[in-house]
């Protein structure tokens, strides 16, 4: 993301030979904590190979959900579409493709099919090849969600943000609340973060925060997009929320450690700090190390 936050202590160029080391330090570090903001905003909006399939409000139909492993007799006799979903479900994509791609040389219009192997794909780290299942799925399933969101997600991460964007808006034109509309906003915020649209981002999250209020991240992601739109009481504000909501949420206690620093709130900040590394974050060390020692 770029247009990282101003910081709160002077620039490179400001710094005379005489600046003592610890300011120094202070500068560098408010870059580096900028730099870590990013790193922790991320994980919130790329979800893990199999959190859409597994979860029932979300898959095409539920077939993982319902799938259970075969007896030993009959596991050599299951279709190939179902041993392929049972290793999906296992978390083994790479032994999921060629069970899919048996039966997709079976039956071809199986858009389901496509669908799983492109997430097993992405899982292994082939964007092109997840890119093309997922196009064809959406030939078969047209306006599938789950297949919009995850081909947004490989156009997000190959930087093709417009064509990501408007998948992500055809998923919001048919899903205005629930799981699939709230993956769709974070989809939709991570993209303007990205291109450091800031207010972009912080619109997005707003609709975000409106059907899920109850949804840390939600909150934690408006309060990263206004600390980095330099508006620090509110980014202070929103990740205060999130820690209400989710207590266990480390990241927020070190992101909103660094906008109370941004406050002028240093005894607060380290009070936070502290925490995060009790909630075992030890990416604070260093942080610690400069403001509150």
């Amino acid at each position: 993301m770029a247009n990282a936050t101003e910081a709160v202590v002077p620039q490179a160029g400001n710094l005379s030979p005489r600046v003592p080391f610890k300011a120094a330090q202070r500068r560098s570090l408010s870059e580096r904590a900028q730099r870590m903001i990013r790193r922790t905003f991320l994980p919130f909006l790329f979800l893990p190979c199999l959190a859409d399939a597994q979860d029932a409000s979300i898959t095409p139909s539920g077939e993982l959900a319902s799938l259970s492993a075969p007896s030993l007799s009959g596991a050599t006799s299951m279709p190939a579409f179902q041993a392929g979903l049972l290793a999906l479900k296992s978390e083994r994509p790479a032994e999921a493709i060629p069970f899919l791609t048996r039966e997709l040389a079976e039956h071809p219009q199986n858009g389901k099919a496509w669908y799983y192997r492109g997430v097993c794909q992405v899982s292994i780290g082939d964007a092109t090849a997840a890119l093309g299942d997922f196009d064809r799925a959406l030939e078969l399933l047209p306006n599938d969600p789950n297949a919009l969101l995850r081909r947004s997600e490989v156009n997000t991460a190959n930087k093709a943000y417009d064509a990501a964007i408007a998948d992500l808006e055809a998923v919001l034109r048919t899903h205005q609340a629930g799981a699939i509309a709230e993956h769709a906003f974070m989809g939709l915020g991570e993209i303007h973060m990205r291109r450091g649209d800031h207010a972009a981002a912080i619109a997005v999250y707003d609709r975000f925060v409106g059907i899920a209020p109850n949804d840390a991240r939600s909150w934690f992601n408006r309060g990263i997009a206004h600390g980095h739109n330099n508006a620090h009481q509110q980014a202070f504000d929103d990740l205060s929320k999130a820690i209400k909501l989710d207590g266990w949420m480390h990241k927020a206690y070190t992101a909103r450690a660094i906008e109370l620093v941004h406050l002028d709130r240093k005894p607060e900040a380290c009070a936070d700090l502290a925490t995060a590394k009790e909630l075992g974050d030890d990416s604070v060390d260093e942080l610690r190390a400069i403001y509150c020692e």
